[in-house]
């Protein structure tokens, strides 16, 4: 009972799924070389149990984030499961131009919302958990690009240092902090993502207004069904 409950709050309102954007994307790719998804698009999957390629530096299960402390208890990122596809095509376009995605955040509980909003209640970097931030609903990502020897791109600012410098319009970049900049946001605004102003690191799923915010906690994703999933290596 628990588990069908669960599910149903995360599908909740989700009708159509994950749709497609087919202008913003690039078939680089054929379907048949991703793993299995979840049979619903709006389920959850850990993006590395669906490509193992991607490093993650989960800040907000460390110390090391604007907010000086540890709020998630374990360093996963979770996704809705289209999104997450997405992502291992961003994955794999950026590995044949010999980079690698290196992720800060994905999914966050909304009760994790709430703690950030209360250090910091500026809707350039922290969206109203009243409202919600699409992080909330799985459909957000927070990331970077490493180069071939581990090293992250300079971007011209550290991730969540919210100044001006993390803006997109900031015009004080190097030449190379741009083309990297610029790098980053083809690789994504080609599969499906949309930016926003304030962050460069921060990318949402074209689609993420179809999904409900949720409060769920990462055992608690673990309830749905997922099909059998053969990681990209």
């Amino acid at each position: 009972m628990k588990k069908n409950v669960l599910i149903g709050l995360l599908i909740l309102g989700v009708l159509p799924g994950c749709g497609k954007k087919e202008e913003m994307l690039e078939e680089v790719t054929h379907r048949d070389t991703l793993p299995l998804l979840p049979t619903h698009p709006a389920a959850f999957i850990e993006i590395n149990r669906l490509d193992s390629t991607i490093i993650l530096d989960i800040k907000y299960a460390t110390t090391d984030n604007f907010t000086g402390e540890v709020l998630y208890p374990e360093a996963r990122c979770f996704a809705r499961a289209c999104m997450a596809e997405s992502l291992a095509s961003v994955s794999l376009k950026a590995r044949t131009l010999g980079y690698r995605l290196k992720v800060f955040d994905c999914y966050r509980p909304q009760r994790v919302q709430f703690q950030m909003w209360e250090l910091a209640p500026d809707t350039r970097y922290v969206a109203n958990p009243n409202r919600g931030s699409r992080h909330n609903r799985g459909t957000a990502v927070d990331l970077t690009l490493l180069d071939s020897t581990g090293t992250e791109l300079d971007m011209g600012s550290g991730f969540d240092e919210f100044t001006e410098r993390s803006h997109r319009g900031y015009a004080g970049l190097s030449e190379k902090q741009k083309e990297n900049r610029e790098l980053l946001t083809h690789l994504m605004t080609s599969t499906g993502f949309t930016t926003v102003t304030s962050e460069w690191w921060h990318y949402d799923y074209f689609d993420w207004e179809s999904f409900p915010l949720i409060d769920v906690s990462f055992d608690s994703l673990e309830f749905i069904e997922l099909e059998p999933v053969d990681s990209i290596s």
